[in-house]
C-alpha cells in the first residue's frame, strides 16, 4: 500500500512508530453506528444497514483548516448479502476465537506478511494463535470499521471483486487525496470517529485541545510533553497548528493489518490479513 496526502505546512520529525493491532481498553464506535452495530460478548454481530454516501473532503478550505480526513463511505458490505453473510460470520469467528471455521474461510495462498513472505493456512493458524499479533481480536476490529471496494490482488485474484477492511486501507480510496506528498504508514493515524479528542496530556480528564471529525494525523515529538503510553498517542494533525494526545483506541495505524476479502470460483474468501510491510 502506498499512502500519499496534501500536507501544509510540512515540517516536523516523525519519529514515533505504530505497533500492531493491540485490543484497546474500549472498543471504538463504528465510523457510522447506524451503519455497522459493534458486536459484544454475548452478541452475534447484526446486519449492517445501508448508510448514506459521506463524501471525501479533500477541498483546499478543508486542508487549510487542517483538517484532512478520512469520511467513512457508505459500509460495501449492505449491498451484497452474500457479503454481508459472510463479513458476519467471520466477526463471529473471530469473537469466538474459532480457528478452523476462520481457516475455511481463508483462501489456500492467504498473505499474513508481504515483505516477510509469509502465506497459507498454516502460517495464518499460528498468526491467530500469536498473542502478539492478536489475529482474533485484529480481524474482528477491522470488519467491525467498514469496508470499501479494493484494486484487486494481481497475485492473487486479479480479476475478482475485492473489498479492502477497514474501509480506509483501500487503494481506491487513498486515491481520493490530492497527491503531493508521501505519507510514512508506520507515523500515519486514522481517526475512527467523528470526534477524536486531542487532549494536552495522557488521560481522559486532560484538557481538550481539539475535536477532530475523522482526522489523519501523524506521530510528533516534542521533549515539553510527557511520553506516551500504551493507551495514549503523541500526534499532530498534519498542519502542525493541533498537537496533542489521544486515546490509541480511537485511531488506526496505516501500518495496521489491511485485510482483503475477495470473491473467487463464486464464493467470498479471505487474501490477506497483512499489515504494511
Amino acid at each position: 500500500m502506498h499512502l500519499s496526502v496534501k500536507f501544509l505546512g510540512w515540517g516536523v520529525l516523525l519519529v514515533t512508530a505504530c505497533q500492531p493491532d493491540s485490543p484497546p481498553a474500549t472498543t471504538p464506535a463504528p465510523p457510522h453506528s447506524s451503519t455497522l452495530p459493534a458486536a459484544t460478548p454475548d452478541s452475534t454481530p447484526a446486519t449492517p444497514p445501508t448508510a448514506a454516501q459521506v463524501p471525501l473532503d479533500s477541498t483546499p478550505a478543508a486542508a487549510a483548516a487542517a483538517a484532512v480526513s478520512l469520511e467513512p463511505p457508505a459500509d460495501v458490505t449492505a449491498a451484497d448479502p452474500a457479503l454481508a453473510a459472510f463479513v458476519r460470520q467471520l466477526m463471529g469467528y473471530a469473537q469466538r476465537r474459532q480457528r478452523e471455521q476462520l481457516l475455511a474461510a481463508a483462501d489456500d495462498n492467504i498473505v499474513i506478511s508481504y515483505g516477510g513472505g509469509v502465506h497459507g493456512k498454516k502460517e495464518f493458524a499460528a498468526y491467530l494463535n500469536d498473542p502478539d499479533t492478536n489475529g482474533y481480536g485484529g480481524i474482528r476490529r477491522a470488519l467491525q470499521l467498514g469496508g470499501a471496494p479494493d484494486d484487486p490482488d494481481q497475485e492473487l485474484a486479479p480479476h475478482a471483486p475485492s473489498y479492502a477492511f477497514p474501509y480506509f486501507q483501500s487503494t481506491r480510496y487513498w486515491k481520493n487525496i490530492q497527491a503531493d506528498e508521501d505519507v510514512d504508514p508506520y507515523s500515519t493515524y486514522v481517526g475512527l470517529t467523528g470526534r477524536v479528542e486531542v487532549h494536552a496530556r495522557p488521560g481522559a480528564q486532560s484538557p481538550v485541545r481539539a475535536a477532530l471529525r475523522y482526522p489523519l494525523l501523524v506521530a510528533a515529538s516534542d521533549s515539553t510533553l510527557p511520553a506516551q503510553t500504551d493507551d495514549w498517542l503523541l500526534v499532530q494533525t498534519a498542519d502542525g497548528k493541533t498537537r496533542g494526545f489521544v486515546a490509541a483506541s480511537t485511531v488506526y495505524c496505516a501500518a495496521n493489518m489491511k485485510l482483503v476479502i475477495a470473491k473467487k470460483r463464486g464464493a467470498y474468501k479471505i487474501l490477506s490479513v497483512a499489515p504494511f510491510d
